[in-house]
């Protein structure tokens, strides 16, 4: 029998050839469900899909790691957030092994991303403004929906509003865009005319200034 891949079967009965006929064009599953949804499910209900999908890639397919596969990539990243993200199939695989706690035992256990800032990447910054005898607050409340990260003063009694972010957290540009806007709304309500800008930074530069780059502008800011 010779089937056309373009013609559509309705209330028809798939044959196993049918099947493969049509079914041989796509490389994966999901091509083949999207273009052919009755074929597909009519290879499901028959319990045909070792032989209808057998040349396909199946995207889903689970890769086989082995647990010193899982260390060494899971030692490319600092916080499990971060390998969640960038590698979750190890991650995934970690997991089902019951391997999550050895894997990531270099990593830091704090269950949230601002955590993390909090107590790994802001004592670095602390330390920076410390070194060079700026004046600073940390987690200052400006009110209830804003409280920035850092605030610097300088002798003139000015404000510079300093968010931080972990370089390994994800964060788009809209959200950074409101939350900024926010922190320019607040901080010109709470300082007046002495409120300066708010500046965005994270450790290596992935958000904003680097922490290089910031120490420069609060060493000329507060001059």
């Amino acid at each position: 029998m010779h089937y056309n891949i373009n013609q559509k079967r309705i209330n028809k009965k798939w044959t196993l050839q049918d099947l493969l006929v049509v079914a041989k064009p796509y490389k994966t599953r999901s091509s083949f469900k999207k273009q052919h949804q009755a074929a597909y499910y009519s290879t499901l209900r028959q319990k045909l899909a070792t032989k209808v999908f057998a040349h396909m890639e199946c995207g889903n397919k689970l890769k086989a790691y082995n647990l010193i596969d899982l260390i060494k990539i899971a030692k490319k990243y600092k916080t499990r957030d971060e390998f969640k993200i960038k590698a979750r199939g190890a991650y995934d695989a970690a997991r089902r092994m019951n391997k999550l706690e050895l894997v990531c035992k270099h990593m830091p256990k704090f269950a949230v991303q601002n955590r993390y800032e909090e107590q790994v990447v802001h004592p670095k910054f602390k330390k920076m403004f410390v070194k060079n005898n700026i004046s600073f607050k940390h987690e200052f409340s400006l009110n209830r929906k804003a409280k920035p990260d850092f605030i610097v003063f300088n002798k003139k009694n000015e404000v510079m509003i300093i968010e931080i972010k972990a370089d390994n957290k994800i964060h788009t540009d809209s959200e950074l865009k409101i939350q900024l806007n926010k922190y320019l709304k607040y901080g010109k309500m709470f300082f007046k005319n002495k409120f300066k800008g708010v500046l965005l930074a994270s450790e290596t530069g992935t958000y904003g200034l680097c922490l290089k780059q910031l120490e420069k502008e609060m060493i000329q800011f507060t001059r």
